[in-house]
């Protein structure tokens, strides 16, 4: 599974901010900024957000377990933007409201308008995972935000690109010629 590069990152949310699907932007910003998968965002409801705290609140993930995540203050206030019904999904589809919105189409328009090959929407997980590690998060902290229940799960979410690996010798080669001088 593969991360957006940097280079790739705002490429694609300049496409999802032109999509067609006034959805598209908000669904990808919440799984870029908390790590969440699909059905988790596609399943959130009204009651679900939490202004006061700053949380989505995520009832039976994955792993089975209730869960809440931390919105950005974008995503928060792209939130307060819309009309939220506590019973009503966030994201409904167009044709029944009781189901969730499928942007299938929205998403792989997205990333042929940002030239993004080889990448689907659960890489984004993968993508908030890296960004975090190489930014200095801890495993534990990797694992804290993506819901994981073991620290093996968050390593193999959690790539380097080969900039930042070089970043790293480079930290190293300085101790190391420190250690000389």
């Amino acid at each position: 599974m593969r991360y957006l590069s940097r280079e790739e990152l705002p490429r694609l949310l300049k496409a999802c901010k032109e999509s067609h699907s006034k959805d598209l932007y908000l669904i990808v910003l919440i799984a870029l900024t908390t790590g969440a998968r699909k059905s988790e965002i596609l399943g959130l409801k009204g009651i679900d957000v939490d202004f006061d705290n700053g949380s989505l609140s995520l009832i039976g993930t994955k792993n089975g377990e209730n869960s809440s995540l931390a919105m950005s203050e974008e995503v928060m206030q792209l939130l307060k933007e819309r009309p939220l019904q506590s019973d009503q999904l966030l994201f409904p589809s167009t044709t029944n409201p009781l189901k969730p919105y499928e942007f299938r189409s929205a998403w792989e328009k997205a990333l042929k308008y940002a030239d993004i090959k080889c990448f689907t929407f659960h890489s984004l997980r993968h993508t908030a995972a890296s960004y975090l590690a190489m930014d200095g998060a801890s495993t534990r902290e990797v694992a804290e935000l993506l819901n994981h229940k073991t620290m093996q799960m968050s390593k193999r979410y959690s790539h380097l690109s080969h900039q930042h690996k070089r970043k790293l010798t480079g930290y190293i080669e300085k101790r190391i010629n420190d250690a000389i001088k």
